[in-house]
């Protein structure tokens, strides 16, 4: 046999490590071929592997795979050793599976969050304890609106973008507290004709807009009883006493604290019997009301305590109108009341 020119060897050879090394991989018959390919002692550049070249390498195949196949028999046969790596094998993919379910609830709870934020953004979930409850449902009854002719809003951001505001103040309006540091309205007393006082809470500038907002925009567009005179355009006092100018006996009621008698449950049932849904009639309810307050210093710090349930505030523009509309059905009964005894 013809040795290969000297140029044609490699100047790095394997180490005895790195031969020995290559035979326990696969064969050594394998080691030898390679060696002899390498060093020129046979041809490796033929278009098709030789016979004998494919058998050595197919032999290398079945060792390794004989070795692969004795390593697991091995394990197997010790018994601590196979119970210890089948634990393993357990709790590696017990370990994967919780990952994989943290990952999924941390996912959805992401989701979630990004789903309230949006929300929040157009519409007011919570404004208070005591008086948020029902504002989830925001679909109104657009048929009744229509037939109302009022305008057709269905959550917090239908609201506050025709009032002209931004929902962060629509907020601020509507929120309730029990005790806070800022109040929407200016208490003080005034005499009444017929002795003592008369509590008035005047609205402040941003209140009184919203609430005439709701006032031109949705109250006044509603029907009243003819026997109304009060706060109507072309109506007053005079229009009220005219019918009963020359008769011989004139009978004149007051409701005691008639205002205040008027609760929020019964102003956001009229908002609802407009049509609204539960959270805009919330919402304009909580605009229309506000809760007795005193006025407390703790501190050298001004604080405003809420001391009952909300009611009409004497003093608010959408106060008469709302009384208005709850009484519609008093009105008929008195007024059938006076038509039978021929009264007017």
């Amino acid at each position: 046999m013809q040795s290969p020119p000297a140029s044609s060897i490699p100047d790095s050879a394997l180490t005895r490590e790195q031969l020995y090394e290559r035979i326990r991989k696969g064969s050594k018959q394998e080691v030898v071929l390679e060696e002899m390919q390498r060093l020129g002692f046979w041809p490796q550049d033929a278009a098709q592997p030789t016979v004998e070249a494919r058998l050595i390498r197919r032999e290398s195949e079945l060792q390794a795979a004989l070795s692969k196949l004795g390593e697991e028999l091995r394990g197997i046969e010790d018994r601590d050793k196979a119970l210890k790596t089948m634990r393993k094998e357990r709790m590696a993919k017990a370990r994967e599976r919780r990952e994989e379910t943290r990952q999924r609830l941390a996912q959805g709870r992401h989701a979630r969050a990004l789903a309230w934020h949006e929300r929040r953004q157009r519409e007011l979930l919570y404004v208070g304890e005591g008086v948020s409850g029902g504002l989830g449902e925001a679909r109104s009854d657009a048929e009744v609106l229509a037939r109302n002719a009022l305008p057709a809003l269905h959550h917090a951001g239908d609201l506050a973008q025709a009032m002209g505001i931004g929902l962060g103040e629509l907020r601020f309006l509507a929120w309730h507290r029990d005790v806070a540091s800022v109040s929407h309205y200016q208490r003080f007393t005034i005499a009444k004709k017929s002795g003592g006082e008369r509590h008035i809470s005047a609205p402040m500038p941003r209140m009184k807009r919203a609430q005439y907002w709701v006032l031109d925009n949705i109250l006044a567009k509603m029907p009243v009883h003819d026997a109304v005179h009060g706060f109507l355009p072309g109506r007053s006092i005079l229009t009220n006493a005219a019918p009963h100018v020359g008769q011989d006996v004139v009978i004149n009621l007051d409701l005691k604290d008639f205002f205040p008698s008027i609760g929020m449950r019964r102003v956001r049932g009229v908002f609802r019997q407009l049509g609204y849904s539960q959270q805009v009639a919330s919402l304009l309810a909580l605009v229309c009301t506000e809760a007795p307050t005193d006025e407390v210093q703790l501190d050298g710090r001004r604080y405003f305590v809420a001391r009952g349930e909300r009611v009409l505030p004497q003093g608010a523009p959408t106060s008469p109108m709302l009384t208005n509309l709850l009484c519609r059905r008093l009105d008929a009964r008195l007024a059938a009341s006076a038509a039978k005894l021929g009264f007017r």
